[in-house]
């Protein structure tokens, strides 16, 4: 760079007249010299060699001196064109990381934290200062604080991706000890055979407070449907009840009357439990959850009402069903809804007197797939079928197909979200899709994915 500055400092056509006087002035004295020592007679050899050294040799070394300086001043220009450059990316990196609203975080391959943005500051109240060198589990509540070294080192060990490149759900923890609900996302990088992880978490308390309100509305909604259904339930063994009672107030002493006493008691509390769970606001962790348990307490509720409605009600549901984690309030609510939603396509599309053959059949199976195991619970009923032209919008909130019936339309939306909480899917079929010649009726499902063998619920959620 130096030599550049004085290249810029010094004139060329100077100095290449500088050049040019001493070669004139220098030729012309050695020709005089040149005369009075060797003589005429080799005056023209003199003067060869006279041009060859003052002038040539000068000359080439004037252009190889100035091409120098031009290709060092072109070199010293793009240089430091590219280090402004560079310069002007890594500022505009830092900003863009700085600038995201959701923290970020690099750790190396121990644990340790690398580097963060500011968002990580807002969130858990961590300085980058305070957090760069911890470890990252500070970040995380437990059960999960103490098992993310576990995580790490089997995946450097095996390099099977169990939480790389995927969105789940875990529950972090500020500074001041408060824990909320988060979603993380990680990947990896490589560089020089050294790896770094980065995790991209976004804050979901308010998201999932507000779903909770949504699903919360959406199940009192149901309750009240089935208010009078479990009211008749109820009905029948108080009946009963009654009924012994009064013989045993007349002097009947038959034992068989108390033992039909406590039965229909049992089946009373039995069928008001079933329903203050269904009511119940909990916010449960994912626990371990036989699906045919589910299927069978939210059939407790509907069945009975169902098939009074002239309904038949077909179960296909395998005993040996692999355990899946889950909520099994949540799922019970999905179910329910899906069969209340056949059940009002069967009673308001079709005319009991005319069709006589109205069914639902709800069914469970193991599939497998690429990307796993599910189990896969269907309900499908044999009514008209939904209308082609709105199959891509009946899981959007507030869309019905029952305006002026009571339909809310949040049912389907509501029951979506609550199995992509749960890492699922919910999907429908209709009519000739189904593949068997059938062109009548619709078929919800319902896949949920079975965790590895060695994984326990926290680290399916993790």
């Amino acid at each position: 760079m130096e030599r550049t500055r004085t290249l810029k400092e010094r004139p060329r056509w100077l100095v290449r007249w500088i050049f040019l006087s001493v070669f004139v002035i220098g030729g012309a004295a050695l020709w005089r010299v040149s005369e009075l020592i060797a003589g005429p007679q080799r005056l023209v050899e003199f003067v060869l060699w006279a041009l060859v050294l003052l002038v040539l040799l000068p000359g080439l070394v004037s252009l190889l001196y100035f091409r120098e300086e031009a290709v060092v001043a072109s070199f010293g220009t793009a240089l430091d064109e590219s280090t402004k450059s560079l310069q002007r990316s890594e500022s505009q990196l830092y900003n863009v990381l700085q600038s995201v609203v959701d923290p970020i975080v690099v750790i190396d391959h121990c644990g340790g934290v690398l580097e963060c943005n500011a968002a990580v500051q807002e969130v858990f109240g961590w300085s980058r200062e305070q957090l760069c060198g911890q470890n990252v589990k500070v970040l995380m509540a437990e059960p999960y604080r103490s098992e993310h070294d576990g995580y790490i080192e089997r995946y450097l060990k095996d390099g099977i991706p169990r939480a790389i490149g995927k969105v789940r759900r875990v529950v972090g923890i500020r500074k001041n000890g408060q824990q909320f609900p988060c979603e993380i996302s990680i990947s990896e990088m490589r560089e020089a055979g050294n790896v770094e992880f980065v995790g991209i978490v976004r804050d979901i308390a308010e998201r999932e407070q507000m779903n909770s309100m949504l699903v919360q509305a959406e199940r009192l909604a149901a309750v009240g449907e089935l208010a009078a259904g479990v009211a008749h339930e109820v009905n029948n063994p108080i009946n009963t009840i009654l009924n012994c009672a009064q013989l045993i107030q007349d002097g009947d002493e038959d034992e068989v009357l108390i033992e039909d006493i406590v039965y229909e008691s049992k089946r009373i509390a039995s069928i008001v439990r079933d329903l203050l769970d269904f009511a119940r606001d909990r916010q449960d962790d994912m626990s371990s959850v036989h699906i045919e348990q589910v299927i069978s307490r939210t059939l407790s509720l509907v069945a009975r009402r169902i098939e009074k409605q002239g309904i038949q009600v077909e179960l296909s549901v395998p005993k040996q069903l692999p355990i899946i984690h889950a909520r099994s309030q949540q799922l019970q609510q999905v179910l329910l809804n899906l069969i209340l939603n056949a059940r009002d396509a069967l009673t308001r599309g079709l005319d009991a007197a005319v069709h006589d053959d109205l069914r639902i059949h709800i069914a469970a199976a193991e599939i497998e797939e690429d990307e796993g195991r599910w189990v896969r619970i269907s309900v499908r009923d044999n009514g008209i079928g939904i209308d082609p032209s709105v199959l891509d919008r009946i899981f959007q909130p507030f869309f019905t197909t029952k305006r002026g019936s009571g339909g809310t339309g949040l049912g389907l939306s509501v029951s979506m979200g609550i199995v992509r909480g749960h890492h699922g899917r919910l999907s429908v079929v209709s009519g000739s899709e189904f593949g068997d010649g059938s062109l009548r009726g619709a078929e919800f499902r319902v896949d949920l994915p079975v965790p590895d063998d060695d994984w326990d619920s926290e680290e399916e959620q993790s």
